[in-house]
């Protein structure tokens, strides 16, 4: 009996995961309001925008719930860092009963060509299943002209098709290496 819910979770998650058809029009770019985080004093703001894949690294069932961990890669480009890497971990727990998805135990890497890199945490939210989400969370450091940052970051996603997201990134960062150039 179990094995046959198993199978039929996975099988309402499955159409939920593959039912986008691919849309690369600008009506799924996601879009930050300005109120979404509001930069300090002394805080460096930084926005940009990434193409990720999907990667389920394992998937199990919890209480019924879909519980998966999830990779999100993929390029793009931030402001003062031209071309960039975006890594994404985190679980998602789908609760298809009440059509939510619940997101935890998440951390990201952001890097640029020359190697300097900024990395943070994930915040756990819970949302109405959707084909667009956001995260949020924190800022704890990273190397190269990104040693020492702090902050806060959002990242907006809307999934485009199969396994793939538009990702919308804003960072507020603040403590940066003192050669970081005056923005």
């Amino acid at each position: 009996m179990k094995t046959i819910k198993i199978l039929l979770l996975s099988a309402l998650f499955a159409v939920n995961l593959f039912s986008c058809q691919d849309d690369d029009t600008d009506q799924d770019q996601p879009e930050l309001t300005e109120d979404t985080i509001t930069p300090k004093r002394n805080e460096k703001t930084f926005q940009g925008n990434f193409i990720l894949k999907d990667h389920i690294i394992d998937q199990g069932i919890l209480d019924d719930d879909l519980k998966l961990r999830v990779l999100m890669e993929g390029n793009g480009e931030m402001d003062q860092m031209g071309d960039a890497q975006l890594e994404l971990y985190h679980h998602r727990v789908l609760k298809p009963v009440e059509n939510h998805v619940r997101i935890s135990d998440g951390d990201f890497k952001i890097w640029d060509s020359l190697g300097s890199e900024i990395y943070g945490t994930v915040n756990e939210s819970l949302d109405e299943y959707s084909p667009r989400y956001e995260l949020t969370g924190n800022v704890h450091g990273g190397t190269g002209k990104f040693q020492g940052a702090s902050g806060k970051f959002v990242i907006q996603l809307v999934k485009t098709g199969h396994s793939r997201h538009r990702a919308v990134v804003r960072l507020n960062i603040h403590n940066l290496d003192p050669v970081w150039p005056a923005l």
